[in-house]
């Protein structure tokens, strides 16, 4: 979970729906740029400003804006990472001294689970998303929940994130990304083909002909004998 939303990738953590849910979501404290910023995990500006406002710990507002603008640029180079890079910044990110001494715990765990999906370790991934929804006490935060999936689905376990997938779409939570991850984990599944490729279909509105998206697509479509449309969209991949 979103992931900045100026890529086709990093649009898959736009949330959809309504805002009126039974699952909690993560509380709306100060500007409206905390509220609108782009929603999703890869958020550098908003993951930074989440964790300090759900640890209710105050230090948005007491921690020098020099401090903050140097975790948020720490951020933008986490969000910037190729896979080389994300495994160096994995291996030196809580020994520089201001992550040491500055940076909520929340915040460093959120950063540590986007490199581990970045290197492709998705059950540390996950783990990390685990630990940063216990940090700021909010289990059921949206953001954390779809982040949580995603790596999972990363990870190759598809059970644990088709129950995470599916409690989102039953509250009518499911971003783009969550849609086409669940497609791809339902086609996993005998029976679900038809099911998972409307949800492919329905990410494919907003994030677009995104590789991945057509990849899963032109599976959906092989599984439910359409193997023409399949065909034609396997040359675009």
């Amino acid at each position: 979970t979103s992931a900045p939303r100026s890529s086709p990738a990093a649009s898959f953590g736009s949330r959809s729906g309504g805002s009126s849910t039974k699952i909690g979501t993560l509380p709306i404290v100060g500007s409206a740029r905390i509220r609108d910023s782009v929603a999703g995990l890869l958020a550098s500006r908003t993951a930074l400003r989440v964790s300090l406002v759900l640890a209710g710990l105050g230090l948005y507002m007491l921690l020098p804006a020099m401090i903050l603008g140097r975790l948020e640029k720490i951020g933008r180079e986490i969000l910037a990472a190729d896979r080389k890079t994300a495994g160096e910044l994995l291996k030196t990110l809580r020994a520089r001294p201001l992550v040491q001494f500055f940076a909520p715990h929340a915040w460093l765990t959120l950063q540590e689970g986007i490199l581990s999906l970045k290197i492709g370790d998705g059950k540390i991934a996950a783990a990390n998303f685990v630990e940063t929804a216990r940090l700021v006490r909010q289990p059921d935060a949206v953001m954390l929940i779809s982040a949580q999936a995603h790596a999972l689905v990363m990870a190759g376990e598809r059970v644990e994130a088709r129950e995470l997938l599916q409690r989102l779409a039953r509250e009518n939570l499911a971003s783009p990304r969550d849609q086409l991850d669940l497609g791809i984990v339902l086609l996993t599944e005998s029976k679900k083909n038809k099911q998972a490729l409307a949800y492919i279909e329905a990410a494919r509105k907003t994030i677009g002909d995104h590789p991945r998206v057509l990849a899963a697509l032109a599976l959906a479509l092989q599984k439910t004998e359409r193997i023409d449309e399949a065909s034609e969209l396997l040359e675009q991949v």
